[in-house]
């Protein structure tokens, strides 16, 4: 029937502009695609050769394998049995901070010499014992202005801005944000706290939750840049018992927090939500600036979540060999 339709009436203009119509989409966007191909590999071009992701990501995983292999604690000799991993408490948070994380990034003897070095060294009759504290904590270099490493240098080739920055995020701590199977007044009675509510972490964080940290408070600061190593421990001693070591000591407590608590209280306690350290550097062989967040999760379940995140960023446009394009 509608073939002798079409035998006798034609085909309907709508049909056929429409497939015109069709044809001619096609045969667009079939034109379209060499110039989409170019614009693809063009970009591509870019981002590999110019945005050098590569040496981006060479740099960061540099800083997290460093702090994940040798911030370590629970040391036996010259071997640290654990590493920020093993952070699973208060005090194993300040073990780490004290006797790992500051060591590595403010060492008190800036050049370090291998393990056991003076029994390996002959002892000659008639000549004192070779002292390894004798020799130079930095060494002259050519061409170098100042002696290596210098102050606030990072795995040799980075050089640390200004210093490290603790602060945290605090829960808000109420009765009422407990859930209790009877009567609250007599279980509230047993529990002798108040609670602070559950907080969004029960999986391992992703890396985007490093990008942000929602009201910060407790801020103190590292300054490595003018600050020795033993100052630097003091400092960590008196966040960790809040201040009580100071007043024993009559001297000045370095914990700025800490210090106007009354009653004293340490800076790290269960209202802590999430630590966030983190610390800017430079690297010049490459012109990048990096900012290293080291994050802890306190979950109100007792299990503390740890994630290292370093983000990069070239010094500029003008900063790189205009021959890389």
């Amino acid at each position: 029937k509608h073939k002798k339709d079409v035998m006798e009436h034609g085909v309907p203009q709508w049909i056929y502009t429409n497939w015109i119509k069709d044809e001619l989409e096609r045969e667009a966007a079939c034109l379209e695609l060499p110039f989409t191909i170019l614009l693809l590999v063009a970009f591509s071009v870019l981002t590999i050769h110019y945005m050098r992701q590569e040496t981006m990501t060479m740099v960061e995983e540099a800083i997290v394998n460093d702090i994940t292999e040798n911030a370590n604690f629970a040391w036996a000799h010259n071997f640290g049995h654990k590493d920020i991993h093993d952070v699973n408490s208060f005090a194993d948070f300040w073990s780490w901070c004290r006797l790992g994380y500051i060591p590595l990034i403010a060492p008190k003897d800036p050049w370090m010499y291998s393990e056991d070095l003076p029994a390996a060294v002959p002892h000659i009759p008639g000549l004192p014992d070779y002292n390894v504290s004798d020799l130079p904590k930095r060494w002259p270099m050519p061409k170098h202005r100042q002696s290596v490493p210098v102050p606030n240098d990072y795995l040799r080739y980075n050089r640390i801005i200004g210093g490290t920055r603790f602060r945290q995020s605090v829960a808000q701590a109420s009765d009422d944000y407990c859930i209790f199977p009877g009567d609250s007044d007599f279980f509230q009675e047993w529990l002798g706290k108040p609670c602070t509510g559950r907080i969004d972490v029960y999986l391992p964080p992703d890396l985007y939750a490093t990008e942000s940290l929602d009201k910060p408070e407790r801020v103190e600061w590292f300054l490595t840049e003018t600050e020795d190593h033993d100052t630097l421990l003091r400092r960590s001693i008196d966040m960790e018992d809040g201040c009580i070591s100071a007043r024993f000591q009559n001297r000045p407590c370095l914990c700025e927090w800490c210090d106007k608590q009354s009653p004293a209280h340490p800076w790290l306690n269960e209202l802590t939500q999430r630590v966030e350290i983190s610390f800017i550097l430079y690297n010049a062989q490459y012109g990048l600036y990096c900012m290293a967040v080291i994050n802890f999760w306190f979950s109100r379940t007792g299990q503390i979540h740890k994630l290292i995140n370093v983000r990069t960023s070239w010094a500029g446009l003008l900063g790189r060999d205009v021959g890389t394009l």
